[in-house]
């Protein structure tokens, strides 16, 4: 395989995780800010809804933009390579949050 395409199966890997994080303190800050409001009902939804239809096509385009073009070069061993790249760092770096919440908080 290149290095070219492990580089960006991995870096697609690790840019995804911190725009989860991101979209995650987003949701976070809007849910402290429409909390306890009732005018805000549908408005809080509708753009946390928005948010997340955005958010779909980002990530889209961060795990699966790359491999996307190599497949349509016709390079599809590295295009499947690098898409399975981006998604075990995705795996990994879940798998390392989930065991430093359990030893931080002992669950």
């Amino acid at each position: 395989m290149e290095k070219k395409s492990i580089k960006f199966g991995i870096l697609g890997g690790i840019l995804e995780a911190v725009y989860c994080a991101l979209i995650a303190l987003l949701f976070f800050g809007f849910g402290r800010v429409f909390q306890g409001t009732p005018d805000n009902q549908v408005l809080a939804p509708l753009i946390m809804l928005l948010i997340l239809v955005i958010s779909v096509a980002i990530s889209g385009f961060l795990v699966f933009g790359y491999p996307a073009y190599l497949v349509y070069q016709r390079q599809f061993k590295e295009g499947i390579y690098t898409a399975l790249l981006s998604l075990a760092t995705l795996f990994i770096i879940f798998s390392l949050i989930v065991s430093i919440t359990v030893l931080i908080f002992k669950w």
